[in-house]
This record gives C-alpha cells, structure tokens and sequence, in this order.
C-alpha cells in the first residue's frame, strides 16, 4: 500500500488492493484472469458494461456515473478536466468491448460462475 494526499488515488488503490485479496480467497488462477484492458480502471473488476466517457477512455457505466456524481470533473485516468456539460451527457456504451468481454467470459466459465456468486445470483 501507498501513500497519497489524493483521496480519490487512494480510493482507486483501496478497490485494487480487496480485489487482489479476494482473488486470492478465490483461488483465482492467474492464467484464467481476464485481460487488464476488460477491467474497470476504477474498481479494477471486470466490466459488464463497459462505457466510454468524453475523453474516450472506458469505465464501467455505475463507476463512472458515480464518479461525476460525487462532483469530480476530470477523467479518472489522464486527469484531464471535462467540461461539465459533457462529464455526465456523454456516456457512451462500448459495444466491441462488451462484445470480447462477453465472448471471454464464454470461454471462461469458471470465472463467470465465480462472478455470478459474487453478485448472489448463484449460491455455490
């Protein structure tokens, strides 16, 4: 763990560090875990519905939204300023993404199962 004076990196080093612990508690082999570019740079899991914003850079839809929502007006990534007119207006959908995301996951069927705990749809 690092050192920051920036809450919102330590917020982004927080989520990276329980989802390192709760891959381990899963047993999570290395060579099943998705690619780095189909996770969400803000809650480093797995995005279902990866989302562009307007500086171009792809975030699950909810982290993102709520990363405006708390009032931040730069991209979580290249801190660039956003224009407040576009933060929140210019949330695109990323249809190729979800689509390598969602022929991925068919190819990995454990880790779909071990997502689909985690969210409570399965119980074992």
């Amino acid at each position: 763990t690092r050192l920051s004076t920036d809450p919102q990196e330590d917020e982004i080093e927080s989520n990276r560090v329980e989802k390192s612990e709760r891959d381990a508690e899963d047993n999570l082999d290395p060579a099943d875990a998705p690619p780095a570019h189909f996770l969400c740079p803000i809650l480093n899991e797995l995005m279902l519905n990866p989302t562009f914003n307007a500086n171009g850079q792809t975030y699950e839809f909810d982290a993102i939204k709520e990363w405006y929502e708390r009032g931040n007006r730069t991209d979580p990534i290249t801190i660039v300023s956003l224009e407040k007119s576009y933060s929140m207006t210019l949330l695109i959908p990323n249809h190729n993404l979800h689509s390598h995301i969602e022929q991925w996951l068919s190819e990995h069927p454990s880790y779909e199962r071990r997502m689909l705990r985690r969210m409570n749809v399965l119980k074992n």
